[in-house]
């Protein structure tokens, strides 16, 4: 049907390109007209658009021209009317009658300045009345313009992309699967613009409820006197009506019972445990040398040493500059941070993540660097704010978080911490933090003066960072090195009993057993890979890119469906992939082979291990749910392997009994593994 509908347009718009060219601004321009464009559903009209575009059905030069025209104009219009009425707009209908409808405009206006005009068309509630605000506030054409430009073309590219992806896509699909796929395409853009829609307004109603709870529990804690003394510890002198020391109390509390709610989960092996070792598995697979070495660098700034030698440097200049009250609430959250993370190093023991160069034995919970950096970098980040004008108080907090997350982050990537050590050190860092800035805003606190302690605050980030990643990148490099120990056993040995040296199933990048390794072969490769290839037998270089992405939704070919991301072992990719085709059937042998990391001590040939198995035709190109693509049904390609071992010496072993994992079963392997060695080696 879609096809039909297609082609329909692709003739049309070829005869008249005029018209889609004009579709495309009409739609921009009306999205962006004040109150018209709350009601104008922009990212699906427009993807609809990106499509013809993908397809070549219109220029998508020519389109996405006139969409930044059509937005820039209908931004210009709104501009315009707010500036002509002015004040006057607010007895006109509709905004007389539902005056929140500016309201709402203003106060994210207020909140945001000039950027709002770049960032507010993409906000659902405000983004077809910010240029209307924007001149009803007296802003000056220069500066509307030079936020509105870059947002028409930021927007068109935005709303198009998606769009324009799907079409030039659907050009390399068989014809019968075009259609499932642009449907499917658009399907998931109406899905997330409506997920993101719920969002907004769920998120919205849940702060201003929870604002209005907050509000209660306020006025009845001054009502009632027994209070009176959690309220003076809490109170801001500056403003005592202000409730927002009650929200920032009520959530440390929270923050704390998360973290105690952690610790005990640490101790008693909860649920949480569950995604420790999977996550950890699948970061170590992902590391690489250069990512590595930035991490470590990360990893540093971090450290004890590191983060104390900032506080005391600040301390000192704070100290100097005679803000005591900075400085004592700065040392104050240094000392509740690093005493707290040591005191429940103590009490929770939970041991460390293993398989590196050194073995640390201390208590891996909770993690000192995410619950230090939390802590002090955000108090320093919240410091930092109250120097600023509020519309720049974004920066420090920005700042401050992004280097806590990297922190945290690195302490996993590197296999330092599991996962509920890092979520339990930012929980336990956060509660204090939080205590620390109620105190804080108690009372007023003069301002830092002039700009000078940037400079120093720059110096003190990075003079200890700098010292430590100078004398101690090697070590920390050293330190969380995976290490695959290399095992040497007698040859013989291994012939007899070829199942006690190599694990029975491969391991996926989650830390489930996923395959079985029902080969084991010791030979030189390249003889390996010359007697299989004498045999029919393919070499397969595999590679990762949108092109071999987007080739499994075009073909029903089975070496079209390789896994995009490399089956590893030991964290390495095969040394060796080959396929062979099998005749009138539209199923393919796979074997790969890795290293194994055993040696024999009285033969110099290596020891391989691999997997053989069926790799099944998909039946369906674009499905929700895809069925298992290999098989190991009859030995899963061993027997035809075998026949090309004339050259080489092999045996059969099964394994009776032993219960298969949960991943293994479905793949109805009946236990057989092959043992292949060279003739030459007896």
């Amino acid at each position: 049907m879609i096809e039909h509908y297609l082609t329909y347009i692709d003739h049309y718009l070829q005869a008249k390109p005029y018209m889609g060219i004009l579709f495309a601004f009409l739609i921009a321009f009306t999205e962006s007209l004040p109150l018209v464009g709350t009601v104008i559903p922009g990212s699906i009209t427009m993807s609809i658009i990106g499509i013809l575009a993908g397809r070549g059905i219109i220029s998508l030069e020519a389109t996405l021209l006139w969409a930044t025209l059509g937005a820039l104009a209908g931004d210009t219009v709104g501009f315009f009317v707010g500036k002509y009425y002015n004040e006057r707009l607010r007895l006109m209908w509709p905004f007389k009658k539902y005056p929140k409808w500016l309201t709402l405009g203003e106060a994210f206006f207020r909140k945001h300045g000039g950027k709002s005009i770049l960032i507010g068309r993409f906000v659902g509630p405000v983004r077809s009345s910010v240029p209307l605000i924007a001149g009803l506030l007296k802003m000056s054409w220069l500066r509307f313009f030079v936020a509105a430009i870059p947002s028409a073309i930021l927007w068109a590219v935005a709303y198009l992309l998606p769009g324009v992806l799907i079409g030039a896509v659907s050009l390399e699909l068989p014809r019968h699967v075009t259609t499932e796929f642009i449907l499917i395409g658009l399907g998931v853009i109406v899905l997330l613009w409506l997920l993101f829609w719920a969002a907004q307004r769920f998120f919205t109603l849940v702060i201003l409820t929870i604002n209005d709870w907050i509000d209660q529990l306020w006025r009845w804690l001054y009502l009632h006197h027994s209070s009176r003394f959690f309220l003076r510890a809490i109170t801001n002198h500056r403003n005592p009506a202000d409730h927002y020391q009650l929200t920032l109390t009520l959530l440390a509390f929270l923050s704390l019972l998360c973290f105690l709610g952690l610790s005990i989960l640490a101790l008693t092996v909860g649920p949480l445990t569950n995604f420790n070792e999977p996550l950890f598995y699948f970061l170590q697979s992902t590391r690489l040398a250069h990512i590595d070495k930035f991490f470590a660098l990360i990893t540093m700034l971090g450290d004890a040493k590191v983060i104390l030698g900032i506080s005391l440097l600040l301390i000192i200049a704070l100290g100097i500059k005679k803000h005591w009250r900075a400085a004592f609430h700065l040392v104050l959250v240094t000392v509740l941070s690093a005493a707290a993370v040591y005191l429940f190093k103590w009490l929770v023991f939970s041991p460390r993540p293993r398989g590196f160069l050194v073995l640390d034995h201390s208590s891996s919970f909770p993690s000192g660097h995410a619950g230090l950096s939390l802590a002090i970098f955000g108090f320093i980040g919240f410091l930092i704010a109250q120097q600023l004008p509020k519309k720049w108080r974004w920066i420090p907090y920005t700042t401050a978080s992004i280097l806590i997350v990297l922190i945290s982050y690195s302490r996993l990537y590197l296999g330092a911490h599991w996962l509920q050590d890092v979520l339990g050190s930012l929980f336990l860092g956060f509660a204090i933090l939080l205590s620390v800035i109620v105190s804080y805003r108690r009372y007023p606190s003069k301002p830092f003066g002039n700009l000078k302690w940037l400079v120093f605050l720059v110096v003190a980030l990075v003079l200890p960072w700098a010292v430590m990643s100078k004398t101690k990148l090697h070590t920390v490099l050293h330190r969380y090195a995976p290490i695959w120990p290399v095992r040497e056993i007698n040859y013989k040995d291994w012939w007899q009993h070829p199942t006690r040296y190599v694990p029975i199933y491969r391991w996926n990048r989650f830390g489930h057993p996923v395959q079985p390794f029902n080969i084991q072969w010791t030979a030189p490769l390249n003889d390996i890979q010359q007697t299989l290839e004498h045999s029919g037998w393919e070499s397969i270089h595999t590679k990762t890119d949108i092109q071999t992405a987007l080739g499994r939704f075009a073909s029903y070919k089975p070496e079209r469906h390789f896994p995009l991301f490399p089956w590893l072992y030991r964290d390495k990719p095969p040394v060796l992939f080959m396929i062979k085709h099998l005749p009138h059937a539209t199923t393919i042998i796979e074997l790969r082979l890795w290293e194994s990391g055993i040696r024999f001590e009285d033969n110099a040939w290596p020891l391989w291990v691999g997997s053989i198995n069926y790799h099944i035709a998909p039946k369906r190109l674009i499905t929700l749910r895809r069925p298992h693509e290999i098989s190991l049904v009859n030995g899963g390609g061993v027997n035809e392997l075998a026949r090309a071992l004339t050259n080489y010496q092999w045996k059969k072993i099964f394994l009776h009994g032993s219960k298969k994992p949960k991943k293994i079963r479905p793949l109805e392997w009946n236990g057989e593994i092959l043992i292949i060695r060279s003739t030459g080696a007896l």
